[in-house]
């Protein structure tokens, strides 16, 4: 009986954390690279779980998901890690709509993190894909904008 116990206890604990694991589609090591230009890497990116925030620490409009992750180029010597979340997707926010994903987001074909002067995507989009105005040939299923510097792919090389 008390094994049995124990094996209920593991089994839960153990598909608990698979279920996390699973869930998480950002943590990684990335190369970013110039759009349209593959064989050039300019940095090396390291995307890792950050602690779950709590309601208290962020605006009313970011209760809703408190999962965060930080980010950091390995050419930084410090490392300073960025903190970056989830685009919002609610009744109240709708971050993707200003680009026009809100199908694709819907659909699973596109979710996004938000790290202020930056943004990054991952989309199972195939061919192409519009940014505001302008079509982009899709070359990865990931792709980072940076304010001020344009749109970059990225590849995920590690988990």
């Amino acid at each position: 009986m008390k094994n049995g116990f124990l094996f209920i206890i593991f089994y839960l604990c153990s598909s608990t954390v698979f279920s996390q694991n699973k869930e998480d589609i950002w943590s990684g090591t990335y190369v970013l690279k110039m759009h349209n230009n593959n064989n050039t890497v300019i940095d090396t990116l390291v995307i890792e779980p950050a602690p779950i925030l709590n309601k208290n620490d962020v605006a009313s409009k970011y209760e809703a998901d408190l999962k965060r992750w930080t980010i950091y180029s390995k050419k930084d010597i410090k490392k300073d890690k960025q903190a970056i979340r989830r685009f919002l997707f609610n009744e109240e926010n709708n971050e993707y709509e200003e680009f026009g994903w809100t199908t694709l987001h819907k659909n699973s074909s596109m979710n996004c993190m938000d790290g202020g002067h930056f943004f990054i995507c991952q989309t199972n989009q195939k061919g192409s894909l519009k940014i505001s105005n302008e079509t982009f040939a899709l070359t990865t299923n990931m792709f980072g904008v940076w304010l001020h510097y344009g749109l970059y792919d990225l590849e995920k090389i590690s988990n």
